[in-house]
């Protein structure tokens, strides 16, 4: 019945939420199951946070580059509904026995007892994360949200977001679907709609640094951005891309292989020192000195009206990108203060 009474633009949203979050639930359960803790770990590549965090995060709704924040109450009560779908309400993950890794559901059932018991299925999962998906859509256009426009937002590690194309406003894409031509590596394209989960990175750093997620990006910094739904990594190296010939940009590896091919340092375009929504910036390949770069040249097959992604050996207007919709993890200074 909902969708009946939704318009066009609307209904996209909500699928847009619904593909978001069946991705999130397809790569978090498994690390969930394994490290028997519920909602430590609610988005596969943010650093385990606790429930009472969770109304910390900023929301930016589909569509609208402004941020939106979504109530304390809010968005504690979404999650709380979500979490009940699994194991009914839970204690504290540690008890006073100093045993760790386990919660009581409120039967005096361990999580593990509660597991093994249940044998919780991807369907229940992916049922919750439809529900928690309508009930981000329902909250993000009700009158409860606002549009934090004097608040600077800051992109910090650990932030689940879409980069913005400057000058067509196309959105940095990917999709499991290989290049025909050069590696044969997942492509990478520029995509028109703003309502789609395929459009969505997780900013990580490098491996082996002491940086952690809420830390803000400074500009000179080496980052790595991951696709939220197949796992890997913005990738490049000296293939030719397939319209232009310039260097090709691709999709590579997985959460344990990784290389320095997939390292990109952040140079902000003007006077700023740490990356911002609202800052223009350039992604500068490690290794092939390439940036970042889109243009009108488009597919005519498989990834039809989509631009080409490739690298660029000099700054042009259109290796310019800007931070838009996304889950943007609060900075540890600004929690720190709270």
């Amino acid at each position: 019945m909902l969708f009946f009474m939704m318009k066009n633009g609307e209904c996209r949203k909500l699928f847009e939420l619904l593909s978001l979050s069946t991705a999130l639930a397809e790569h978090t359960w498994p690390s969930i199951l394994n490290k028997r803790h519920l909602f430590r770990e609610v988005f596969h590549g943010f650093d385990p946070v606790t429930v009472s965090k969770l109304n910390d995060k900023k929301i930016s709704a589909p569509g609208n580059p402004a941020t939106s924040l979504l109530s304390e109450v809010k968005l504690r009560g979404i999650i709380e509904n979500a979490r009940q779908v699994y194991v009914g309400p839970t204690k504290d993950i540690s008890d006073n026995s100093g045993q760790k890794g386990r919660s009581d559901n409120g039967n005096g059932l361990g999580l593990t007892s509660v597991i093994d018991e249940l044998r919780l299925s991807g369907f229940c999962m992916t049922s919750c994360f439809f529900s928690l998906a309508i009930l981000l859509f329902l909250t993000l256009h009700s009158d409860t949200v606002y549009a934090a426009t004097s608040e600077v937002i800051e992109i910090t590690y650990g932030s689940v977001i879409k980069l913005m194309h400057e000058r067509t406003k196309f959105r940095l894409h990917s999709h499991d679907v290989p290049y025909g031509s050069g590696s044969g590596q997942q492509s990478v394209t520029s995509f028109p709609n703003v309502d789609d989960a395929n459009s969505y990175w997780i900013v990580k750093p490098v491996p082996d640094t002491s940086v952690k997620s809420g830390d803000n990006i400074k500009t000179g910094s080496v980052i790595r951005l991951q696709h939220l739904r197949t796992r890997k990594w913005l990738h490049s190296h000296l293939h030719a891309s397939p319209i232009s010939g310039n260097l090709e940009v691709s999709c590579f590896g997985d959460d344990g292989n990784s290389d320095t091919g997939d390292y990109w340092r952040i140079e902000i375009v003007g006077s700023g020192k740490t990356w911002r929504q609202d800052q223009r910036i350039r992604l500068l390949h490690v290794d092939t000195s390439g940036y970042l770069h889109s243009h009108d040249k488009k597919f005519n097959r498989i990834a039809s009206g989509q631009q080409e992604v490739c690298g660029v050996r000099e700054k042009r207007a259109d290796n310019v990108w800007l931070a838009a919709e996304g889950v943007y993890l609060p900075t540890n200074e600004s929690k720190a203060a709270m």
